[in-house]
């Protein structure tokens, strides 16, 4: 087949070639990205749980959020704790040293005294 000037090379050759480079590079980025996710558990009540695969450095009111409207909670009448500790809003999943499988429980806050 003959080249026209200034058209692309579109040979069955360079097309393959190219969609080789492009696919092992995007599948790199994404493999890596997908690493660096950790699997979270929240439960709430013994009954209700809901796994979450995040980023390290999500802030923890983006998924508690998100817990909470899954079940249709309001997020301002619970608290949420890792191994005792208190969980906030602006914690990030690094800053609380999550790992692959913790659990995140939700209690209700109580007030009063």
């Amino acid at each position: 087949m003959k080249k026209m000037p200034g058209s692309p090379d579109i040979s069955k050759d360079n097309i393959i070639n190219q969609s080789r480079v492009t696919d092992t590079t995007n599948d790199s980025s994404i493999n890596q990205s997908l690493s660096k996710r950790i699997k979270i558990c929240i439960e709430y009540d013994h009954s209700r749980s809901r796994h979450y695969k995040i980023d390290p450095d999500t802030m923890m009111r983006k998924v508690l959020s998100r817990f909470c409207s899954d079940y249709h909670l309001d997020i301002n009448e619970l608290k949420f704790l890792v191994d005792g500790t208190l969980v906030k809003f602006n914690d990030t999943p690094r800053e609380l040293e999550l790992e692959n499988g913790d659990v995140i429980s939700a209690v209700v806050r109580l007030y009063g005294g």
